[in-house]
């Protein structure tokens, strides 16, 4: 199995082999409706309704930040530790970590609102759950941090 992974701005996502195939059919999607016969405003609008229309598709992403940002900004699925924890596990289960070019949500201020209130909705919509993330993974977050993580990792998950 492959996992995909994509960094912006201090933002890393980490997709499945099958997320990623069907983020490249979202993509083959929407080329369908590029038009050039239309006003740039109405390019905009139409790109901007598809792919609303076809965001499950590029999804679960999970993102991973700083861990001041991670703190301030919940919606992150963890930090970096948690990031270098997770590549530690996917190799031991020998599958492959290739980088690629996709959309890493929260790396363009859309969540915060600089892009209006309809992208930042838009943007909460790639909010993982930590359900997602097992059922990726093969194990929570929490379990991936105790195995793989190091021991400043582990006292920071237990509290102390």
């Amino acid at each position: 199995m492959k996992f995909y992974v994509s960094t912006n701005n201090g933002v890393t996502g980490v997709v499945s082999e099958d997320v990623m195939r069907d983020i490249n059919r979202r993509t083959l999607i929407a080329k369908c409706f590029a038009r050039t016969d239309i006003n740039f405003g109405e390019q905009l609008r139409l790109q901007r309704a598809t792919r609303h229309a076809l965001q499950h598709l590029s999804t679960p992403t999970f993102t991973f930040s700083r861990e001041w940002r991670v703190n301030a900004q919940p919606w992150f699925t963890g930090s970096r530790p948690l990031l270098a924890a997770l590549t530690q596990h996917i190799e031991s289960m020998r599958h492959v970590i290739v980088f690629a070019n996709f959309f890493v949500p929260f790396s363009n201020g859309h969540e915060i609102g600089h892009h209006g209130r309809e992208a930042m909705a838009e943007e909460m919509g790639y909010v993982t759950t930590g359900r997602q993330f097992q059922e990726t993974f093969g194990m929570s977050s929490v379990e991936i941090l105790e195995k793989y993580g190091t021991v400043e990792d582990r006292l920071l998950l237990s509290g102390s």
